[in-house]
């Protein structure tokens, strides 16, 4: 029998890397200047007390501080954060440029758009190999609903959750949520008009496009496409306005959860759901904000509407 080629660290790689993790950033400060890099191996390591175990590169600036400052905290990143956990796996001079965060009293930054923090004081180091494992008893935590940023083979990915039998919607409660991001997207707007930059009306006429491409007439072309792409069109409006607070509060509805729910295969589309992305997209070119607002409300009605005069037929 042949003896087994021996293991290198391309094929160690290549098969630790099917084994699917969430995504997080480590953050500390030292020396009054914020460090942070991106990390996938961490895990909960006792619940009494509770503490988590977390490796870094020792090579790594932001490993280095932890171990000098003796306190890091743990943000856990959303599924739309693939571009802030790039940002952190590279070498940078200022990663936190542009990036919402709030101070944390044991020192940490807190990136505010993380679905999860976890403020830590250092309990122990290990080195192991390239790495150093941090040990960590945590101090503080606190989260916020929303789908985890997942990194698997080699690539950025989301975490889908196995397909099981839907549960009914709650009608009622899926238009309250259209009523509500409606609100918050009329706050939006209300911010964004004439500060409104060719290049964002241009982002956003491209997303409206990209949605209308899954309706035909009466149907979707796909059901699932089409949620997709008007979920990012909406966000897109939200963030016009500049606001983490707002775009928190948008993903915060977690509409994106109720509406597959409500649709199937069968589920009729509606050319003026497109068209009100359209009337949107010029309404906010004219910096007509009277009209922005008559569109965004217009649009929370429709699928009520739309849903009462398909059973009227």
């Amino acid at each position: 029998m042949p003896e087994p080629a021996p293991l290198t660290s391309a094929r160690f790689r290549e098969v630790v890397g099917r084994f699917a993790s969430g995504v997080t950033v480590v953050t500390t400060r030292h020396d009054g200047v914020p460090r942070g890099g991106t990390a996938s191996a961490f895990t909960s390591l006792s619940d009494a007390p509770p503490m988590v175990l977390v490796c870094l590169n020792r090579a790594s600036a932001t490993a280095q501080a932890v171990r000098a400052s003796g306190t890091f905290a743990v943000n856990v990143l959303g599924e739309d954060q693939d571009a802030l956990a790039a940002r952190f796996a590279a070498k940078g001079p200022d990663k936190f440029a542009g990036v919402a965060v709030t101070p944390d009293p044991l020192g940490p930054p807190l990136l505010d758009e993380a679905i999860a923090h976890l403020v830590c004081r250092l309990e122990s180091v290990v080195t192991g190999g390239t790495h150093l494992v941090f040990l960590g008893v945590v101090e503080r935590a606190g989260g916020r609903a929303g789908p985890p940023l997942a990194y698997f083979r080699g690539s950025f990915a989301r975490m889908l959750p196995l397909p099981r039998a839907a549960e009914p919607v709650d009608l009622d409660a899926l238009h309250d949520a259209y009523r509500a991001r409606a609100a918050i997207e009329v706050g939006a707007v209300a911010q964004a008009v004439g500060r409104i930059t060719p290049a964002q009306l241009a982002e956003l006429r491209s997303l409206a496009a990209a949605a209308a491409a899954f309706v035909d007439g009466d149907r979707f072309t796909d059901v699932a496409g089409w949620l997709r792409a008007n979920r990012v069109f909406h966000e897109h409006v939200v963030g016009l306005a500049g606001s983490p607070a707002l775009l928190q509060l948008h993903r915060a509805l977690e509409v994106h959860r109720l509406e597959p729910r409500a649709m199937d295969a069968a589920t009729r589309a509606h050319p003026v759901l497109v068209e009100d992305h359209r009337r949107l997209v010029e309404a906010l070119e004219r910096a007509d904000l009277a009209a922005a607002v008559r569109v965004v409300q217009d649009h929370a009605a429709r699928p009520r509407q739309l849903r009462t005069a398909a059973r009227a037929s």
